[in-house]
């Protein structure tokens, strides 16, 4: 006698099905498939919210967030397990698993939303002041432990505060928060002028060494002053200029003999280029600037403008590694570049954009 098929209404009403039927494990498989399928083509999210409801409440689970955005970070088989749940459908242990991991995540993503919700925007401010500061005092180490090493006149040359405000999107409340940080390292200089037992603490330094350090805390309190930091974060629109006329009376080193032979590019390459690779002869230091964003580098006088201080770098090279690397660069992809660059153990550190008659303009990428 041929079996008669369980009874399943698929399209007008929500399946049912017979208590008989499904005490065979195959047939409650095709029984479940049916209500699985009819729920995911005919049933929306508000349906999902009410099963959830029922079944917590039914199953006395507390803690449940039964929101829209819940919802959709979840499984919805498991909402379909709930409702067949609610019904009286028999589901096994592996189906109510995926209800209990569902419901959990649920429980989850409400406490992350929590915890992120009560750091408040002034302590978010805080804390950004705080790590950008600490840049800025890394900054001023650089210059004090590289002060022997430089003549007074270019001092300037170590600070690019306006490239660096703008990359790092600071506004006057950052810069406001960061200020008197700043006040207070550099008070330790001042003190060190007038007082004899603070003094013996810098011996390694003359008083003009001080008074250049305390010189360039003020260069960069300048930069901080409420309508500087103003003025940098706004954005203006700026009037085109050919990039030949405006790198005219760019001044760099066209050639040179010496290490096989340097040909540099055309400055006007360097306007709206997304990577440029110089060298200096005379200080061998090697440079990667990459731009802070879809607009590129620029240049106005004599520096390279618009470039991104964490992703740009520089190294004083040793002779004997010059050739190898200034092939590459004149032949390779910045791949290829970097990997010959970071192969080459020296100090890195951030480049000042400054261009001069003893720089080769390498390549633009």
């Amino acid at each position: 006698m041929r079996k008669s098929k369980p009874r399943i209404v698929v399209k007008s009403s929500e399946p049912s099905w017979d208590e008989s039927e499904i005490l065979d494990p195959v047939r409650r498989d095709v029984i479940l498939l049916n209500f699985l399928s009819w729920y995911r083509n005919n049933r929306s999210v508000s349906d999902y919210k009410k099963w959830v409801k029922e079944y917590a409440k039914k199953n006395k689970i507390k803690g449940v967030v039964v929101d829209t955005e819940t919802i959709n970070s979840v499984n919805p088989q498991a909402f379909f397990y709930c409702r067949l749940s609610n019904i009286g459908f028999p589901i096994n242990d592996h189906e109510k698993k995926i209800i209990e991991d569902n419901l959990n995540r649920m429980k989850k993503v409400k406490k992350k939303e929590v915890a992120k919700d009560t750091v408040s925007i002034q302590d978010r401010m805080d804390q950004k002041a705080k790590e950008k500061v600490g840049d800025i005092l890394s900054i001023v180490d650089d210059f004090v432990l590289t002060i022997r090493d430089r003549k007074k006149s270019e001092d300037k040359n170590c600070l690019f505060i306006d490239s660096w405000i703008q990359s790092n999107e600071i506004n006057p409340k950052i810069a406001s928060r960061m200020v008197p940080d700043i006040k207070e390292d550099r008070q330790q200089f001042v003190d060190c002028l007038n007082d004899k037992s603070i003094r013996e603490h810098y011996s390694h330094l003359t008083d003009s060494h001080i008074k250049r350090i305390v010189s360039f805390y003020d260069m960069i309190l300048d930069a901080f002053s409420e309508k500087k930091t103003e003025k940098k974060i706004r954005t203006r629109r700026v009037k085109k200029v050919n990039p030949v006329q405006q790198t005219s009376k760019v001044k760099y080193l066209s050639e040179t003999d010496l290490y096989g032979g340097v040909k540099s590019i055309l400055p006007s390459k360097i306007i709206g280029a997304t990577r440029l690779v110089t060298f200096n002869v005379k200080t061998r230091t090697f440079s990667i600037f990459e731009s802070s964003d879809k607009d590129g580098l620029t240049i106005k006088g004599t520096t390279v403008y618009n470039f991104d201080v964490k992703k740009s770098f520089a190294k004083k090279i040793r002779e004997t590694y010059i050739k190898d690397l200034l092939t590459t660069a004149s032949k390779s992809g910045i791949r290829a570049i970097r990997n010959k660059y970071n192969s080459i153990n020296a100090k890195e550190f951030i480049p000042k954009g400054r261009i001069n008659g003893d720089t080769l303009l390498v390549c633009v990428l």
